[in-house]
């Protein structure tokens, strides 16, 4: 009989024979099983310290004239939108590549009006 590391060859049939012993070590051995694991752990680790106060709630008119409606960085966005429409469309030659980028340019107006109003 010929075993690997992970499961046993059949000697009748050739085929490789699961038990449930080498169905664990299969598990155990995957490195898809341990970055879930981690993962896992990784996200149930911020409920340990999730008490405590909010060190920001002062700063909501700061934060609302920083991104809000009529900000430096609103006009920034829309100059950096209108540029990078501008340079897809020349390296691409494609209507459709301009369209998307105006449809985006309207999701961040609305998305910016709707969050900071």
């Amino acid at each position: 009989m010929k075993t690997t590391t992970i499961e046993t060859i059949s000697v009748r049939t050739g085929r490789p024979v699961y038990t449930p012993i080498t169905a664990l070590k299969a598990i155990l051995t995957s490195r898809i099983f341990w970055m879930f694991v981690f993962i896992l752990a990784a996200c149930s680790i911020g409920f340990a310290f999730a008490s405590g106060s909010d060190y920001l709630s002062n700063s909501e008119a700061a934060v609302k004239s920083t991104f809000g409606d009529g900000s430096t960085f609103e006009k920034y966005l829309f100059l950096g939108e209108v540029a990078t429409a501008s340079f897809t469309y020349i390296k691409t030659k494609s209507i459709a590549a301009l369209i998307g980028i105006v449809v985006l340019m309207i999701f961040a107006h609305v998305f910016l009006t709707m969050v900071f109003t």
